[in-house]
């Protein structure tokens, strides 16, 4: 671009290979942005009047180069971006500055390669001058900058009364915006014409003011520093040098923006240890000048107007902080010397006094004289302020001014006066509630005045920091409330640069508290595949939602990955653009950690405890044998029993069948005797699960009734049933239901003679929430002086009746602690040779009602079922492990004569080699085998390569009956959990169940 900017003369001339171009497009010549037309190798074949204007040039523009043209520092740029279009067809948009000679201007650059008619690749230029928009947008990202600036430059220095903090503060202020290599500041005496360095600083470090002596105000015209002064405007310096050594290039910009003369100062030539550009901004207080900030910088047009605004702003806050901590200052120097002059002429105590008034009333400082002797205090105006108490009030007894004083900041003053000594002086924080009811702070000096060696006096100030403690507590709570938590709370720019991370954050990412956030990035918290889902997901989520939640991984400081769940939200300005976001991540790994210490804390103090319980363990041990040791021939004897009474040998005549059957029924009297003392060891060891749901009493009474039908039959007794609301509905477990109504019922059938009369009465008490079941029988009855022994397990009421009666003694303790875990009880009414009652009462909400159409669904659940399992095409495939196959002979015999394809395995790794080849629908296992064991059998399965086979039905069929013993097969894997001895028909139906569940359809 010509730098000498004069306007040429418009050249319209076309280029054979812009003619095609110009043809497709009559409007080029109308556009208002600058259009070139380019060959590919950046040569201008057509341009349009906007074009020239923006070249502003007499030159002929066809056939040169635009990068040259353009010019300012870009062409190599431009030619650049000419040859990328070139070769990738792609269209290329860029803002690039130029500088010229007088200005710096910013184009908006768009390339575009074009086919014309004839074939031949053309490039279309398109630049508009967008100077005015990026120096706007410059200006207003720096307008809230400096706005932040003094935001931060009045809380910082409003809030301090140290100078030594001031200045050193006011200087990093400043050099945030602007160099600062060197900086005076300086009071101004108008009486004295003295200005005396308060502060200096140059080249990195502050200077030792002692050194810089006191100096004259110049005479007028002469010296930059004691212009300003005298004029109270500012001084705008670019080329500090040159401006002082003449004065015809020297000025300074008063606020209205006129220029004044300076008097010229001899300066060596190219000084470098002279700065080059130079701030001096007075200080003034109202229309009196104060003082002057002088800042300097070793580069030439350093500063700018908007430079020269910004000091006077924070000069003015400095000028205001500086005030006030000399004013502080001046108050504790006064202080200090009311207390040496305590005891001169009361005119100089009343001189001094009246100017400490003065100052407290400007610093908000009270001050408290305490006459001990007299038990009085004598308030100052301010102190009466702070109190919210009347000026005319100041004087006030100790044991009223002690009201205005927080209890426990009370005790803290009395036990500092138990201890006070007469040269020092005590400060401390005190909370008040003043009589208007509100709460202050005030910050407390306190010294003691000795007379004959005891306390006379006591002399105190008291600063309101009121305000500063409530922002500090509101801070406080926020912050606490973020430190406090053990989750991970961190905020980030767009940008991805932390700015802020909590403690329980540190925590768990194992970073220290020194460590400064900000050097850590959003990408460095998490695991290459963790960061992939955040940057490509959960980022433009939140983005585009406000919020997004899941679950990710974290890196530990020691490489350790941490699984966390997360919430990341998008925090928006008032321009709906995202501001920051923000995160919180609780640590999973944290959660399981802690539940495995608490189950080993709980397994510690079980091993603690095995002394206590040994004898406990022993008689589980002892329980568990037999139980085992019984449940294994019983399993044959009640499984063959079921299989002779199925006529699955053979047919069998009536006599032979009576046979089997009383077989059967001893065997099952023999199992619910071992059934009934592992249910009451189950609950001693507090391992006895109960199964609530809602369940139909009536149902559940009728089928007690049921099963002891044979019983009362047998002695041709009469048994008899009422209840007062047939649709009664409550939630218990229903097999312990009827187990404890068959107890009952049992033992009614056992002491009623033959032809005798016994019956079951149901009753609910809407009221009192309660359902009552009553079993009568009008046989032997019970001493009253027997009933505490009623309900003790293994316990029978006497020898004769033990004689007379078999039985173990155990159903009426299970009666009792299954009635107290459904949160009921069992009572007893009972005379000798009249009978007895006893009362099971369970809890019942009357607002349950009767679920028919669940139990509907559930038959037409059980009939979908049934149809499912009558449409099996395929039979089913089942491998059969256990060391005993000669007594489970009977289960492969039923299941084959149901039509099932047995195979058998007599240990674990046997079936292990058979899995593979026969790929069963459905495995039953024994638990206890040699070697190999049934569980680890079920582990491997589980673990096994094909996932066919590893989701394989596994049935759990085991004489191992004790408290755990469910629970361990089924975390091992198993499906289904079968106690021996159990039903052949039981069996099956387990099976066939599990079969159709996992085949699909």
């Amino acid at each position: 671009m010509n730098e000498n900017c004069n306007v040429p003369a418009y050249d319209n001339t076309v280029t054979p290979a812009a003619a095609p171009y110009v043809d497709c497009c009559p409007l080029f010549d109308e556009l208002d942005d600058a259009c070139f037309v380019l060959t590919t190798t950046g040569e201008i074949v057509r341009a349009n009047p906007a074009a020239r204007r923006l070249i502003n040039t007499d030159r002929e523009l066809v056939g040169q180069r635009l990068s040259q043209l353009l010019g300012g520092g870009q062409a190599r740029r431009h030619a650049g971006l000419i040859r990328s279009v070139a070769s990738r067809a792609a269209p290329i948009t860029v803002e690039l500055p130029h500088t010229y000679r007088d200005s710096v201007r910013w184009f908006s650059v768009q390339y575009t390669l074009m086919q014309c008619a004839t074939g031949e690749a053309l490039i279309l230029a398109t630049i508009r001058d967008v100077t005015h928009a990026v120096e706007t947008r410059e200006r207003q990202q720096q307008i809230a900058e400096e706005r932040d600036l003094l935001y931060r430059a009045g809380a910082e220095l409003g809030r301090s009364l140290d100078l030594d903090h001031i200045f050193p503060t006011m200087r990093s202020l400043i050099a945030e915006r602007m160099d600062c290599d060197v900086l005076y500041l300086s009071s101004f005496d108008p009486e004295s014409e003295l200005i005396t360095c308060l502060f200096a600083w140059q080249d990195g470090h502050a200077l030792d003011i002692t050194a810089i002596p006191q100096i004259k105000l110049a005479p007028a015209g002469q010296g930059t520093q004691s212009l300003a002064i005298r004029t109270g405007q500012s001084i705008l310096l670019t080329d500090y040098n040159a401006q002082r050594r003449t004065s015809k290039a020297s000025y300074y910009v008063s606020k209205t923006g006129s220029v004044q003369a300076i008097q010229a100062t001899e300066v060596p030539e190219e000084d470098p240890n002279v700065p080059r550009a130079a701030l001096i901004v007075p200080l003034k207080l109202g229309e009196s000048v104060r003082g002057v900030v002088q800042i300097f910088s070793y580069r030439l047009n350093a500063y700018s107007q908007r430079d020269l605004r910004l000091v006077e702003a924070i000069g003015a806050q400095v000028l205001v902080a500086v005030n006030n901590a000399l004013l502080y200052r001046t108050v504790r120097e006064e202080q200090a010397k009311l207390e040496e002059l305590n005891r001169t002429l009361e005119q100089r105590v009343a001189e001094r006094t009246a100017r400490l008034a003065e100052a407290q009333r400007i610093a908000h400082l009270g001050s408290i004289d305490i006459d001990i002797e007299r038990r009085e205090a004598t308030l100052s105006d301010e102190a009466c302020r702070i109190l919210r108490i009347p000026l005319e009030q100041n004087t006030l007894p100790l044991g009223k001014l002690s009201e205005f004083v927080h209890a426990d900041d009370l005790n803290n003053i009395l036990d500092l006066y138990q201890r006070c000594s007469d040269e020092e002086t005590y400060e401390l924080q005190v909370q008040l509630l003043r009589a208007d009811g509100a709460n202050a702070y005030v910050s407390l000096r306190a010294k003691a005045v000795w007379l004959a060696g005891r306390v006379i006096r006591v002399v105190c100030t008291a600063l309101d920091i009121t305000e500063q403690r409530r922002a500090e507590q509101a801070q406080h709570r926020q912050t606490a409330i973020l430190e406090a938590t053990t989750d991970l709370v961190a905020n980030w720019t767009p940008q991805g640069e932390l700015t802020y991370l909590n403690l329980g954050g540190r925590r768990m990412l194992g970073i220290g508290p020194d460590v400064d956030v900000s050097r850590l990035t959003l990408r460095a918290l998490y695991t290459a595949e963790a960061w992939s889902v955040i940057e490509r997901e959960a980022i433009p989520a939140a983005t585009r939602r406000g919020v997004w939640a899941g679950d990710s991984v974290i890196l530990h400081a020691e490489g350790v990955e941490v699984p966390v769940s997360q919430v990341i939200i998008a925090h928006r300005d008032g321009h709906d653009t995202v501001e920051y976001f923000s995160t919180i991540m609780r640590d999973m790994l944290l959660q399981k950690q802690a539940e495995e210490a608490l189950r080993r804390s709980r397994d510690e103090l079980s091993s603690a405890n095995i002394a206590l319980e040994r004898a406990a363990r022993l008689k589980d041990e002892f329980l568990a044998s037999m139980s085992h040791e019984l449940r294994t021939p019983m399993t044959s004897i009640l499984g063959l029993t079921e299989a002779l009474r199925e006529q699955l040998y053979g047919t069998l005549n009536e006599k032979q069948l009576r046979a089997v059957n009383t077989i059967e029924q001893s065997g099952q009297h023999l199992l619910d005797l071992i059934n009934d003392i592992l249910d009451l060891s189950k609950i001693e060891a507090g391992q006895f699960q109960l199964y609530r749901a809602p369940c139909s009493v009536d149902e559940t009474c009728m089928a007690a009734l049921q099963m002891i039908k044979g019983m009362a039959q047998q002695k041709r007794q009469s048994v008899g049933f009422t209840i007062n609301l047939t649709s009664i509905e409550i939630e218990a477990d229903q097999r312990r239901l009827k187990q404890m109504l068959v107890n009952l019922l049992s033992n009614a059938v056992k002491f009623t003679p033959e032809g005798g009369q016994l019956g079951l009465d149901v009753q609910a008490d809407a009221r009192e929430g309660v359902v009552r079941f009553q079993v009568w029988d009008h046989g032997i009855g019970i001493a009253q002086e027997d009933f505490a022994r009623l309900f003790r397990p293994f316990t029978q009421l006497d020898g004769r009746l033990a004689r007379q009666y078999s039985g173990t003694g155990l159903g009426l303790s299970l009666v009792r602690r299954m009635a107290e875990l459904h949160g009921g009880s069992v009572s007893v009414d009972s005379s000798l040779g009249e009978g007895s009652r006893f009362t099971l009462s369970l809890p019942w909400n009357s607002s349950v009602g009767i679920r028919r159409a669940e139990s509907a669904l559930l038959q037409r659940l059980d009939i979908t079922a049934s149809a499912h399992s009558t449409q099996r095409n395929k039979p089913i495939t089942v491998l059969m492990v256990d060391d005993n196959l000669a007594m489970m002979g009977m289960y492969v015999d039923y299941l084959r004569s149901n039509g099932c394809d047995v195979h058998v395995a007599d240990d674990g790794l046997t079936a292990l080699n058979l899995l593979g080849e026969l790929r069963p629908d459905a495995i039953l296992i024994d638990i206890q085998m040699p070697g190999m064991d049934g569980l680890d059998v079920i582990r491997r399965i589980r673990g096994w390569r094909d996932p066919a086979i590893a989701a394989t039905p596994i049935v759990a069929l085991t004489a191992l009956a004790m408290p755990g013993d469910r629970e361990r097969c089924l975390d091992a894997g198993a499906d289904e959990y079968l106690a021996k001895p159990i039903s052949m028909v039981r069996v099956g139906e387990v099976i066939t169940r599990l079969v159709d569940l996992s085949r699909p359809g």
